[in-house]
């Protein structure tokens, strides 16, 4: 692997930790705390906002190098015809199809993500 991939895994992996961080901004609500839906948790009122501004933030700043580090990582399957015929390239294939169907069911509201788990 050249040096530039490398870097770009290496930015990837520190988008990765940055996303993992904003989560945990988000999830370490407190005890007796509920979730409510899907996504709502009973203790963010009484949470400090900061956590939700820097979340939000830590997000929009790891989109892009997870993209690059995700973009060079399919170049690089697509390219090397023996690693996209491992298991972990039929894996990978299988997961950015199955991520394809999600968010077009998403997008028309017909699935749910329970009923693409189990496709």
């Amino acid at each position: 692997m050249t040096e530039k991939k490398e870097m770009k895994f290496k930015i990837g992996a520190f988008g990765m930790v940055m996303f993992m961080i904003g989560d945990w901004l988000l999830d370490a609500a407190g005890a007796n705390d509920t979730e409510i839906g899907l996504v709502v948790h009973s203790n963010w009122p009484q949470m400090s906002m900061y956590r939700f501004v820097l979340s939000a933030t830590l997000a929009l700043i790891a989109i892009l190098p997870v993209y690059f580090a995700s973009a060079e990582a399919i170049r690089m399957i697509r390219k090397n015809t023996s690693l996209s015929d491992t298991r972990a390239g039929r894996f990978f294939r299988e997961r950015i199809h199955l991520y394809q169907i999600q968010e077009q069911a998403d997008s028309l509201e017909m699935l749910s993500a329970s009923d693409i788990y189990f496709l």
